[in-house]
């Protein structure tokens, strides 16, 4: 594929794919869900050089279209999960089990009790949500922010993204 995709975002998708993952289910080990590429290529490193430029059409000048629709992986050991599970929907008996004392104490890591809800409907909301982020990103006033926020929840090194 000739897609340019950064390099951090290129490990993240092997990372989605990785099938040895699915024995670490509930080890506490941290993984992706789902990795969402834009249709877009957007010269981050261009845009901060510019200033982040206030106005939509000289932000829309760092914006290329490709031949490639947005896409969307969802990891391979979320989705084993799901099936093992049932495929768990969010309903007044798995909220109130994420409201126990004892759902809270087995949490790992920067777990929280919401995480205990997140399903692969939920996880495609937040996907689509994060692409919406990337694409305003170019449009609106806060430009900076809205890409460290998009890019910052997948746990990608923000500099070397800015420098591509």
């Amino acid at each position: 594929m000739n897609r340019k995709i950064p390099n951090q975002m290129y490990q993240q998708l092997q990372t989605v794919y990785d099938k040895d993952l699915i024995n670490q289910i509930g080890s506490g080990k941290q993984a992706p869900k789902a990795v969402t590429l834009s249709s877009d290529w957007k010269d981050l490193k261009g845009l901060r050089d510019a200033g982040y430029p206030q106005n939509p059409a000289e932000r829309q000048k760092f914006i290329s279209e490709t031949e490639y629709a947005n896409s969307m992986d969802i990891a391979t050991w979320f989705t084993y999960k799901a099936n093992q599970d049932g495929w768990p929907k969010i309903d007044a008996d798995r909220v109130a089990k994420v409201k126990t004392d004892e759902f809270r104490q087995g949490l790992k890591n920067d777990d929280r009790p919401i995480d205990g809800l997140k399903t692969i409907g939920s996880t495609m909301l937040h996907e689509l949500l994060w692409l919406d982020m990337y694409w305003k990103a170019a449009q609106c006033d806060k430009c900076r922010f809205t890409c460290d926020v998009g890019y910052g929840s997948q746990g990608l090194d923000l500099e070397e993204l800015r420098q591509q």
